[in-house]
């Protein structure tokens, strides 16, 4: 993988020859052509690519923001306090379930414009939480032999396409800047904004990512 140095690389030969015969995946994950143990798993993963680790911090980070916009929408629709609505969404962990509350509330609203711009909103940030959910949580994997990260989704069928998929920082840092973009319209449907610097300024690169490791 692009981006992680030898030095994180060589932690994590290390670090793999002492890891249980258990923790290791070789051909079950789908590529029968590779050998046993060059597979391990996710905290080892952290170990070998820190800018993956980090990256997937600054997506929870992004993904804070879209459920706080979600909570401002309810209370928008649903006319209650500010803290109802914080306790009525903050009350259910998923972010599926969270959508649902915030789409029954707008079909039920009065107002048919603030009502489909509501509703406008919503599949956008469904379809990102999808994604972002593949990311959070299913299994995170290591190759060391090619220094690259995987993500495998025990949940599909053995040899399903979509089982296993190789992920980058680039595609995880893409999918927080969509996180951004996706604040516009979730702001909108409840009357507030912003601006294009601010979304501009809020994005994120690779070279800023590994700048804000390198000063830590």
């Amino acid at each position: 993988m692009a981006g992680i140095s030898r030095n994180a690389s060589s932690h994590m030969q290390a670090a793999s020859s002492s890891l249980h015969p258990s923790q290791h995946i070789g051909s079950d994950m789908g590529n029968p052509s590779k050998k046993r143990g060059t597979m391990v798993g996710r905290d080892d993963t952290i170990m070998a690519a820190p800018d993956i680790a980090c990256a997937l911090g600054e997506l929870t980070v992004r993904w804070t923001a879209i459920e706080y916009e979600l909570t401002l929408l309810f209370k928008f629709l649903s006319g209650c306090t500010y803290e109802t609505a914080g306790a009525v969404m903050y009350g259910v962990n998923a972010t599926s379930a969270r959508l649902d509350i915030v789409r029954l509330t707008a079909e039920r609203h009065e107002n048919k414009k603030d009502a489909a711009l509501a509703l406008e909103a919503l599949p956008w940030v469904r379809r990102l939480c999808a994604r972002r959910n593949a990311l959070v949580h299913h299994r995170w994997f290591y190759d060391v032999l090619t220094e690259t990260c995987y993500t495998f989704d025990y949940r599909a069928a053995p040899g399903a396409e979509n089982r296993r998929k190789k992920q980058s920082v680039r595609a995880i840092l893409a999918l927080c800047n969509e996180c951004t973009d996706a604040l516009r319209p979730l702001k909108k449907a409840y009357g507030s904004d912003i601006s294009d610097e601010q979304i501009i300024a809020t994005k994120i690169s690779e070279t800023q990512l590994r700048a804000r490791m390198s000063a830590k």
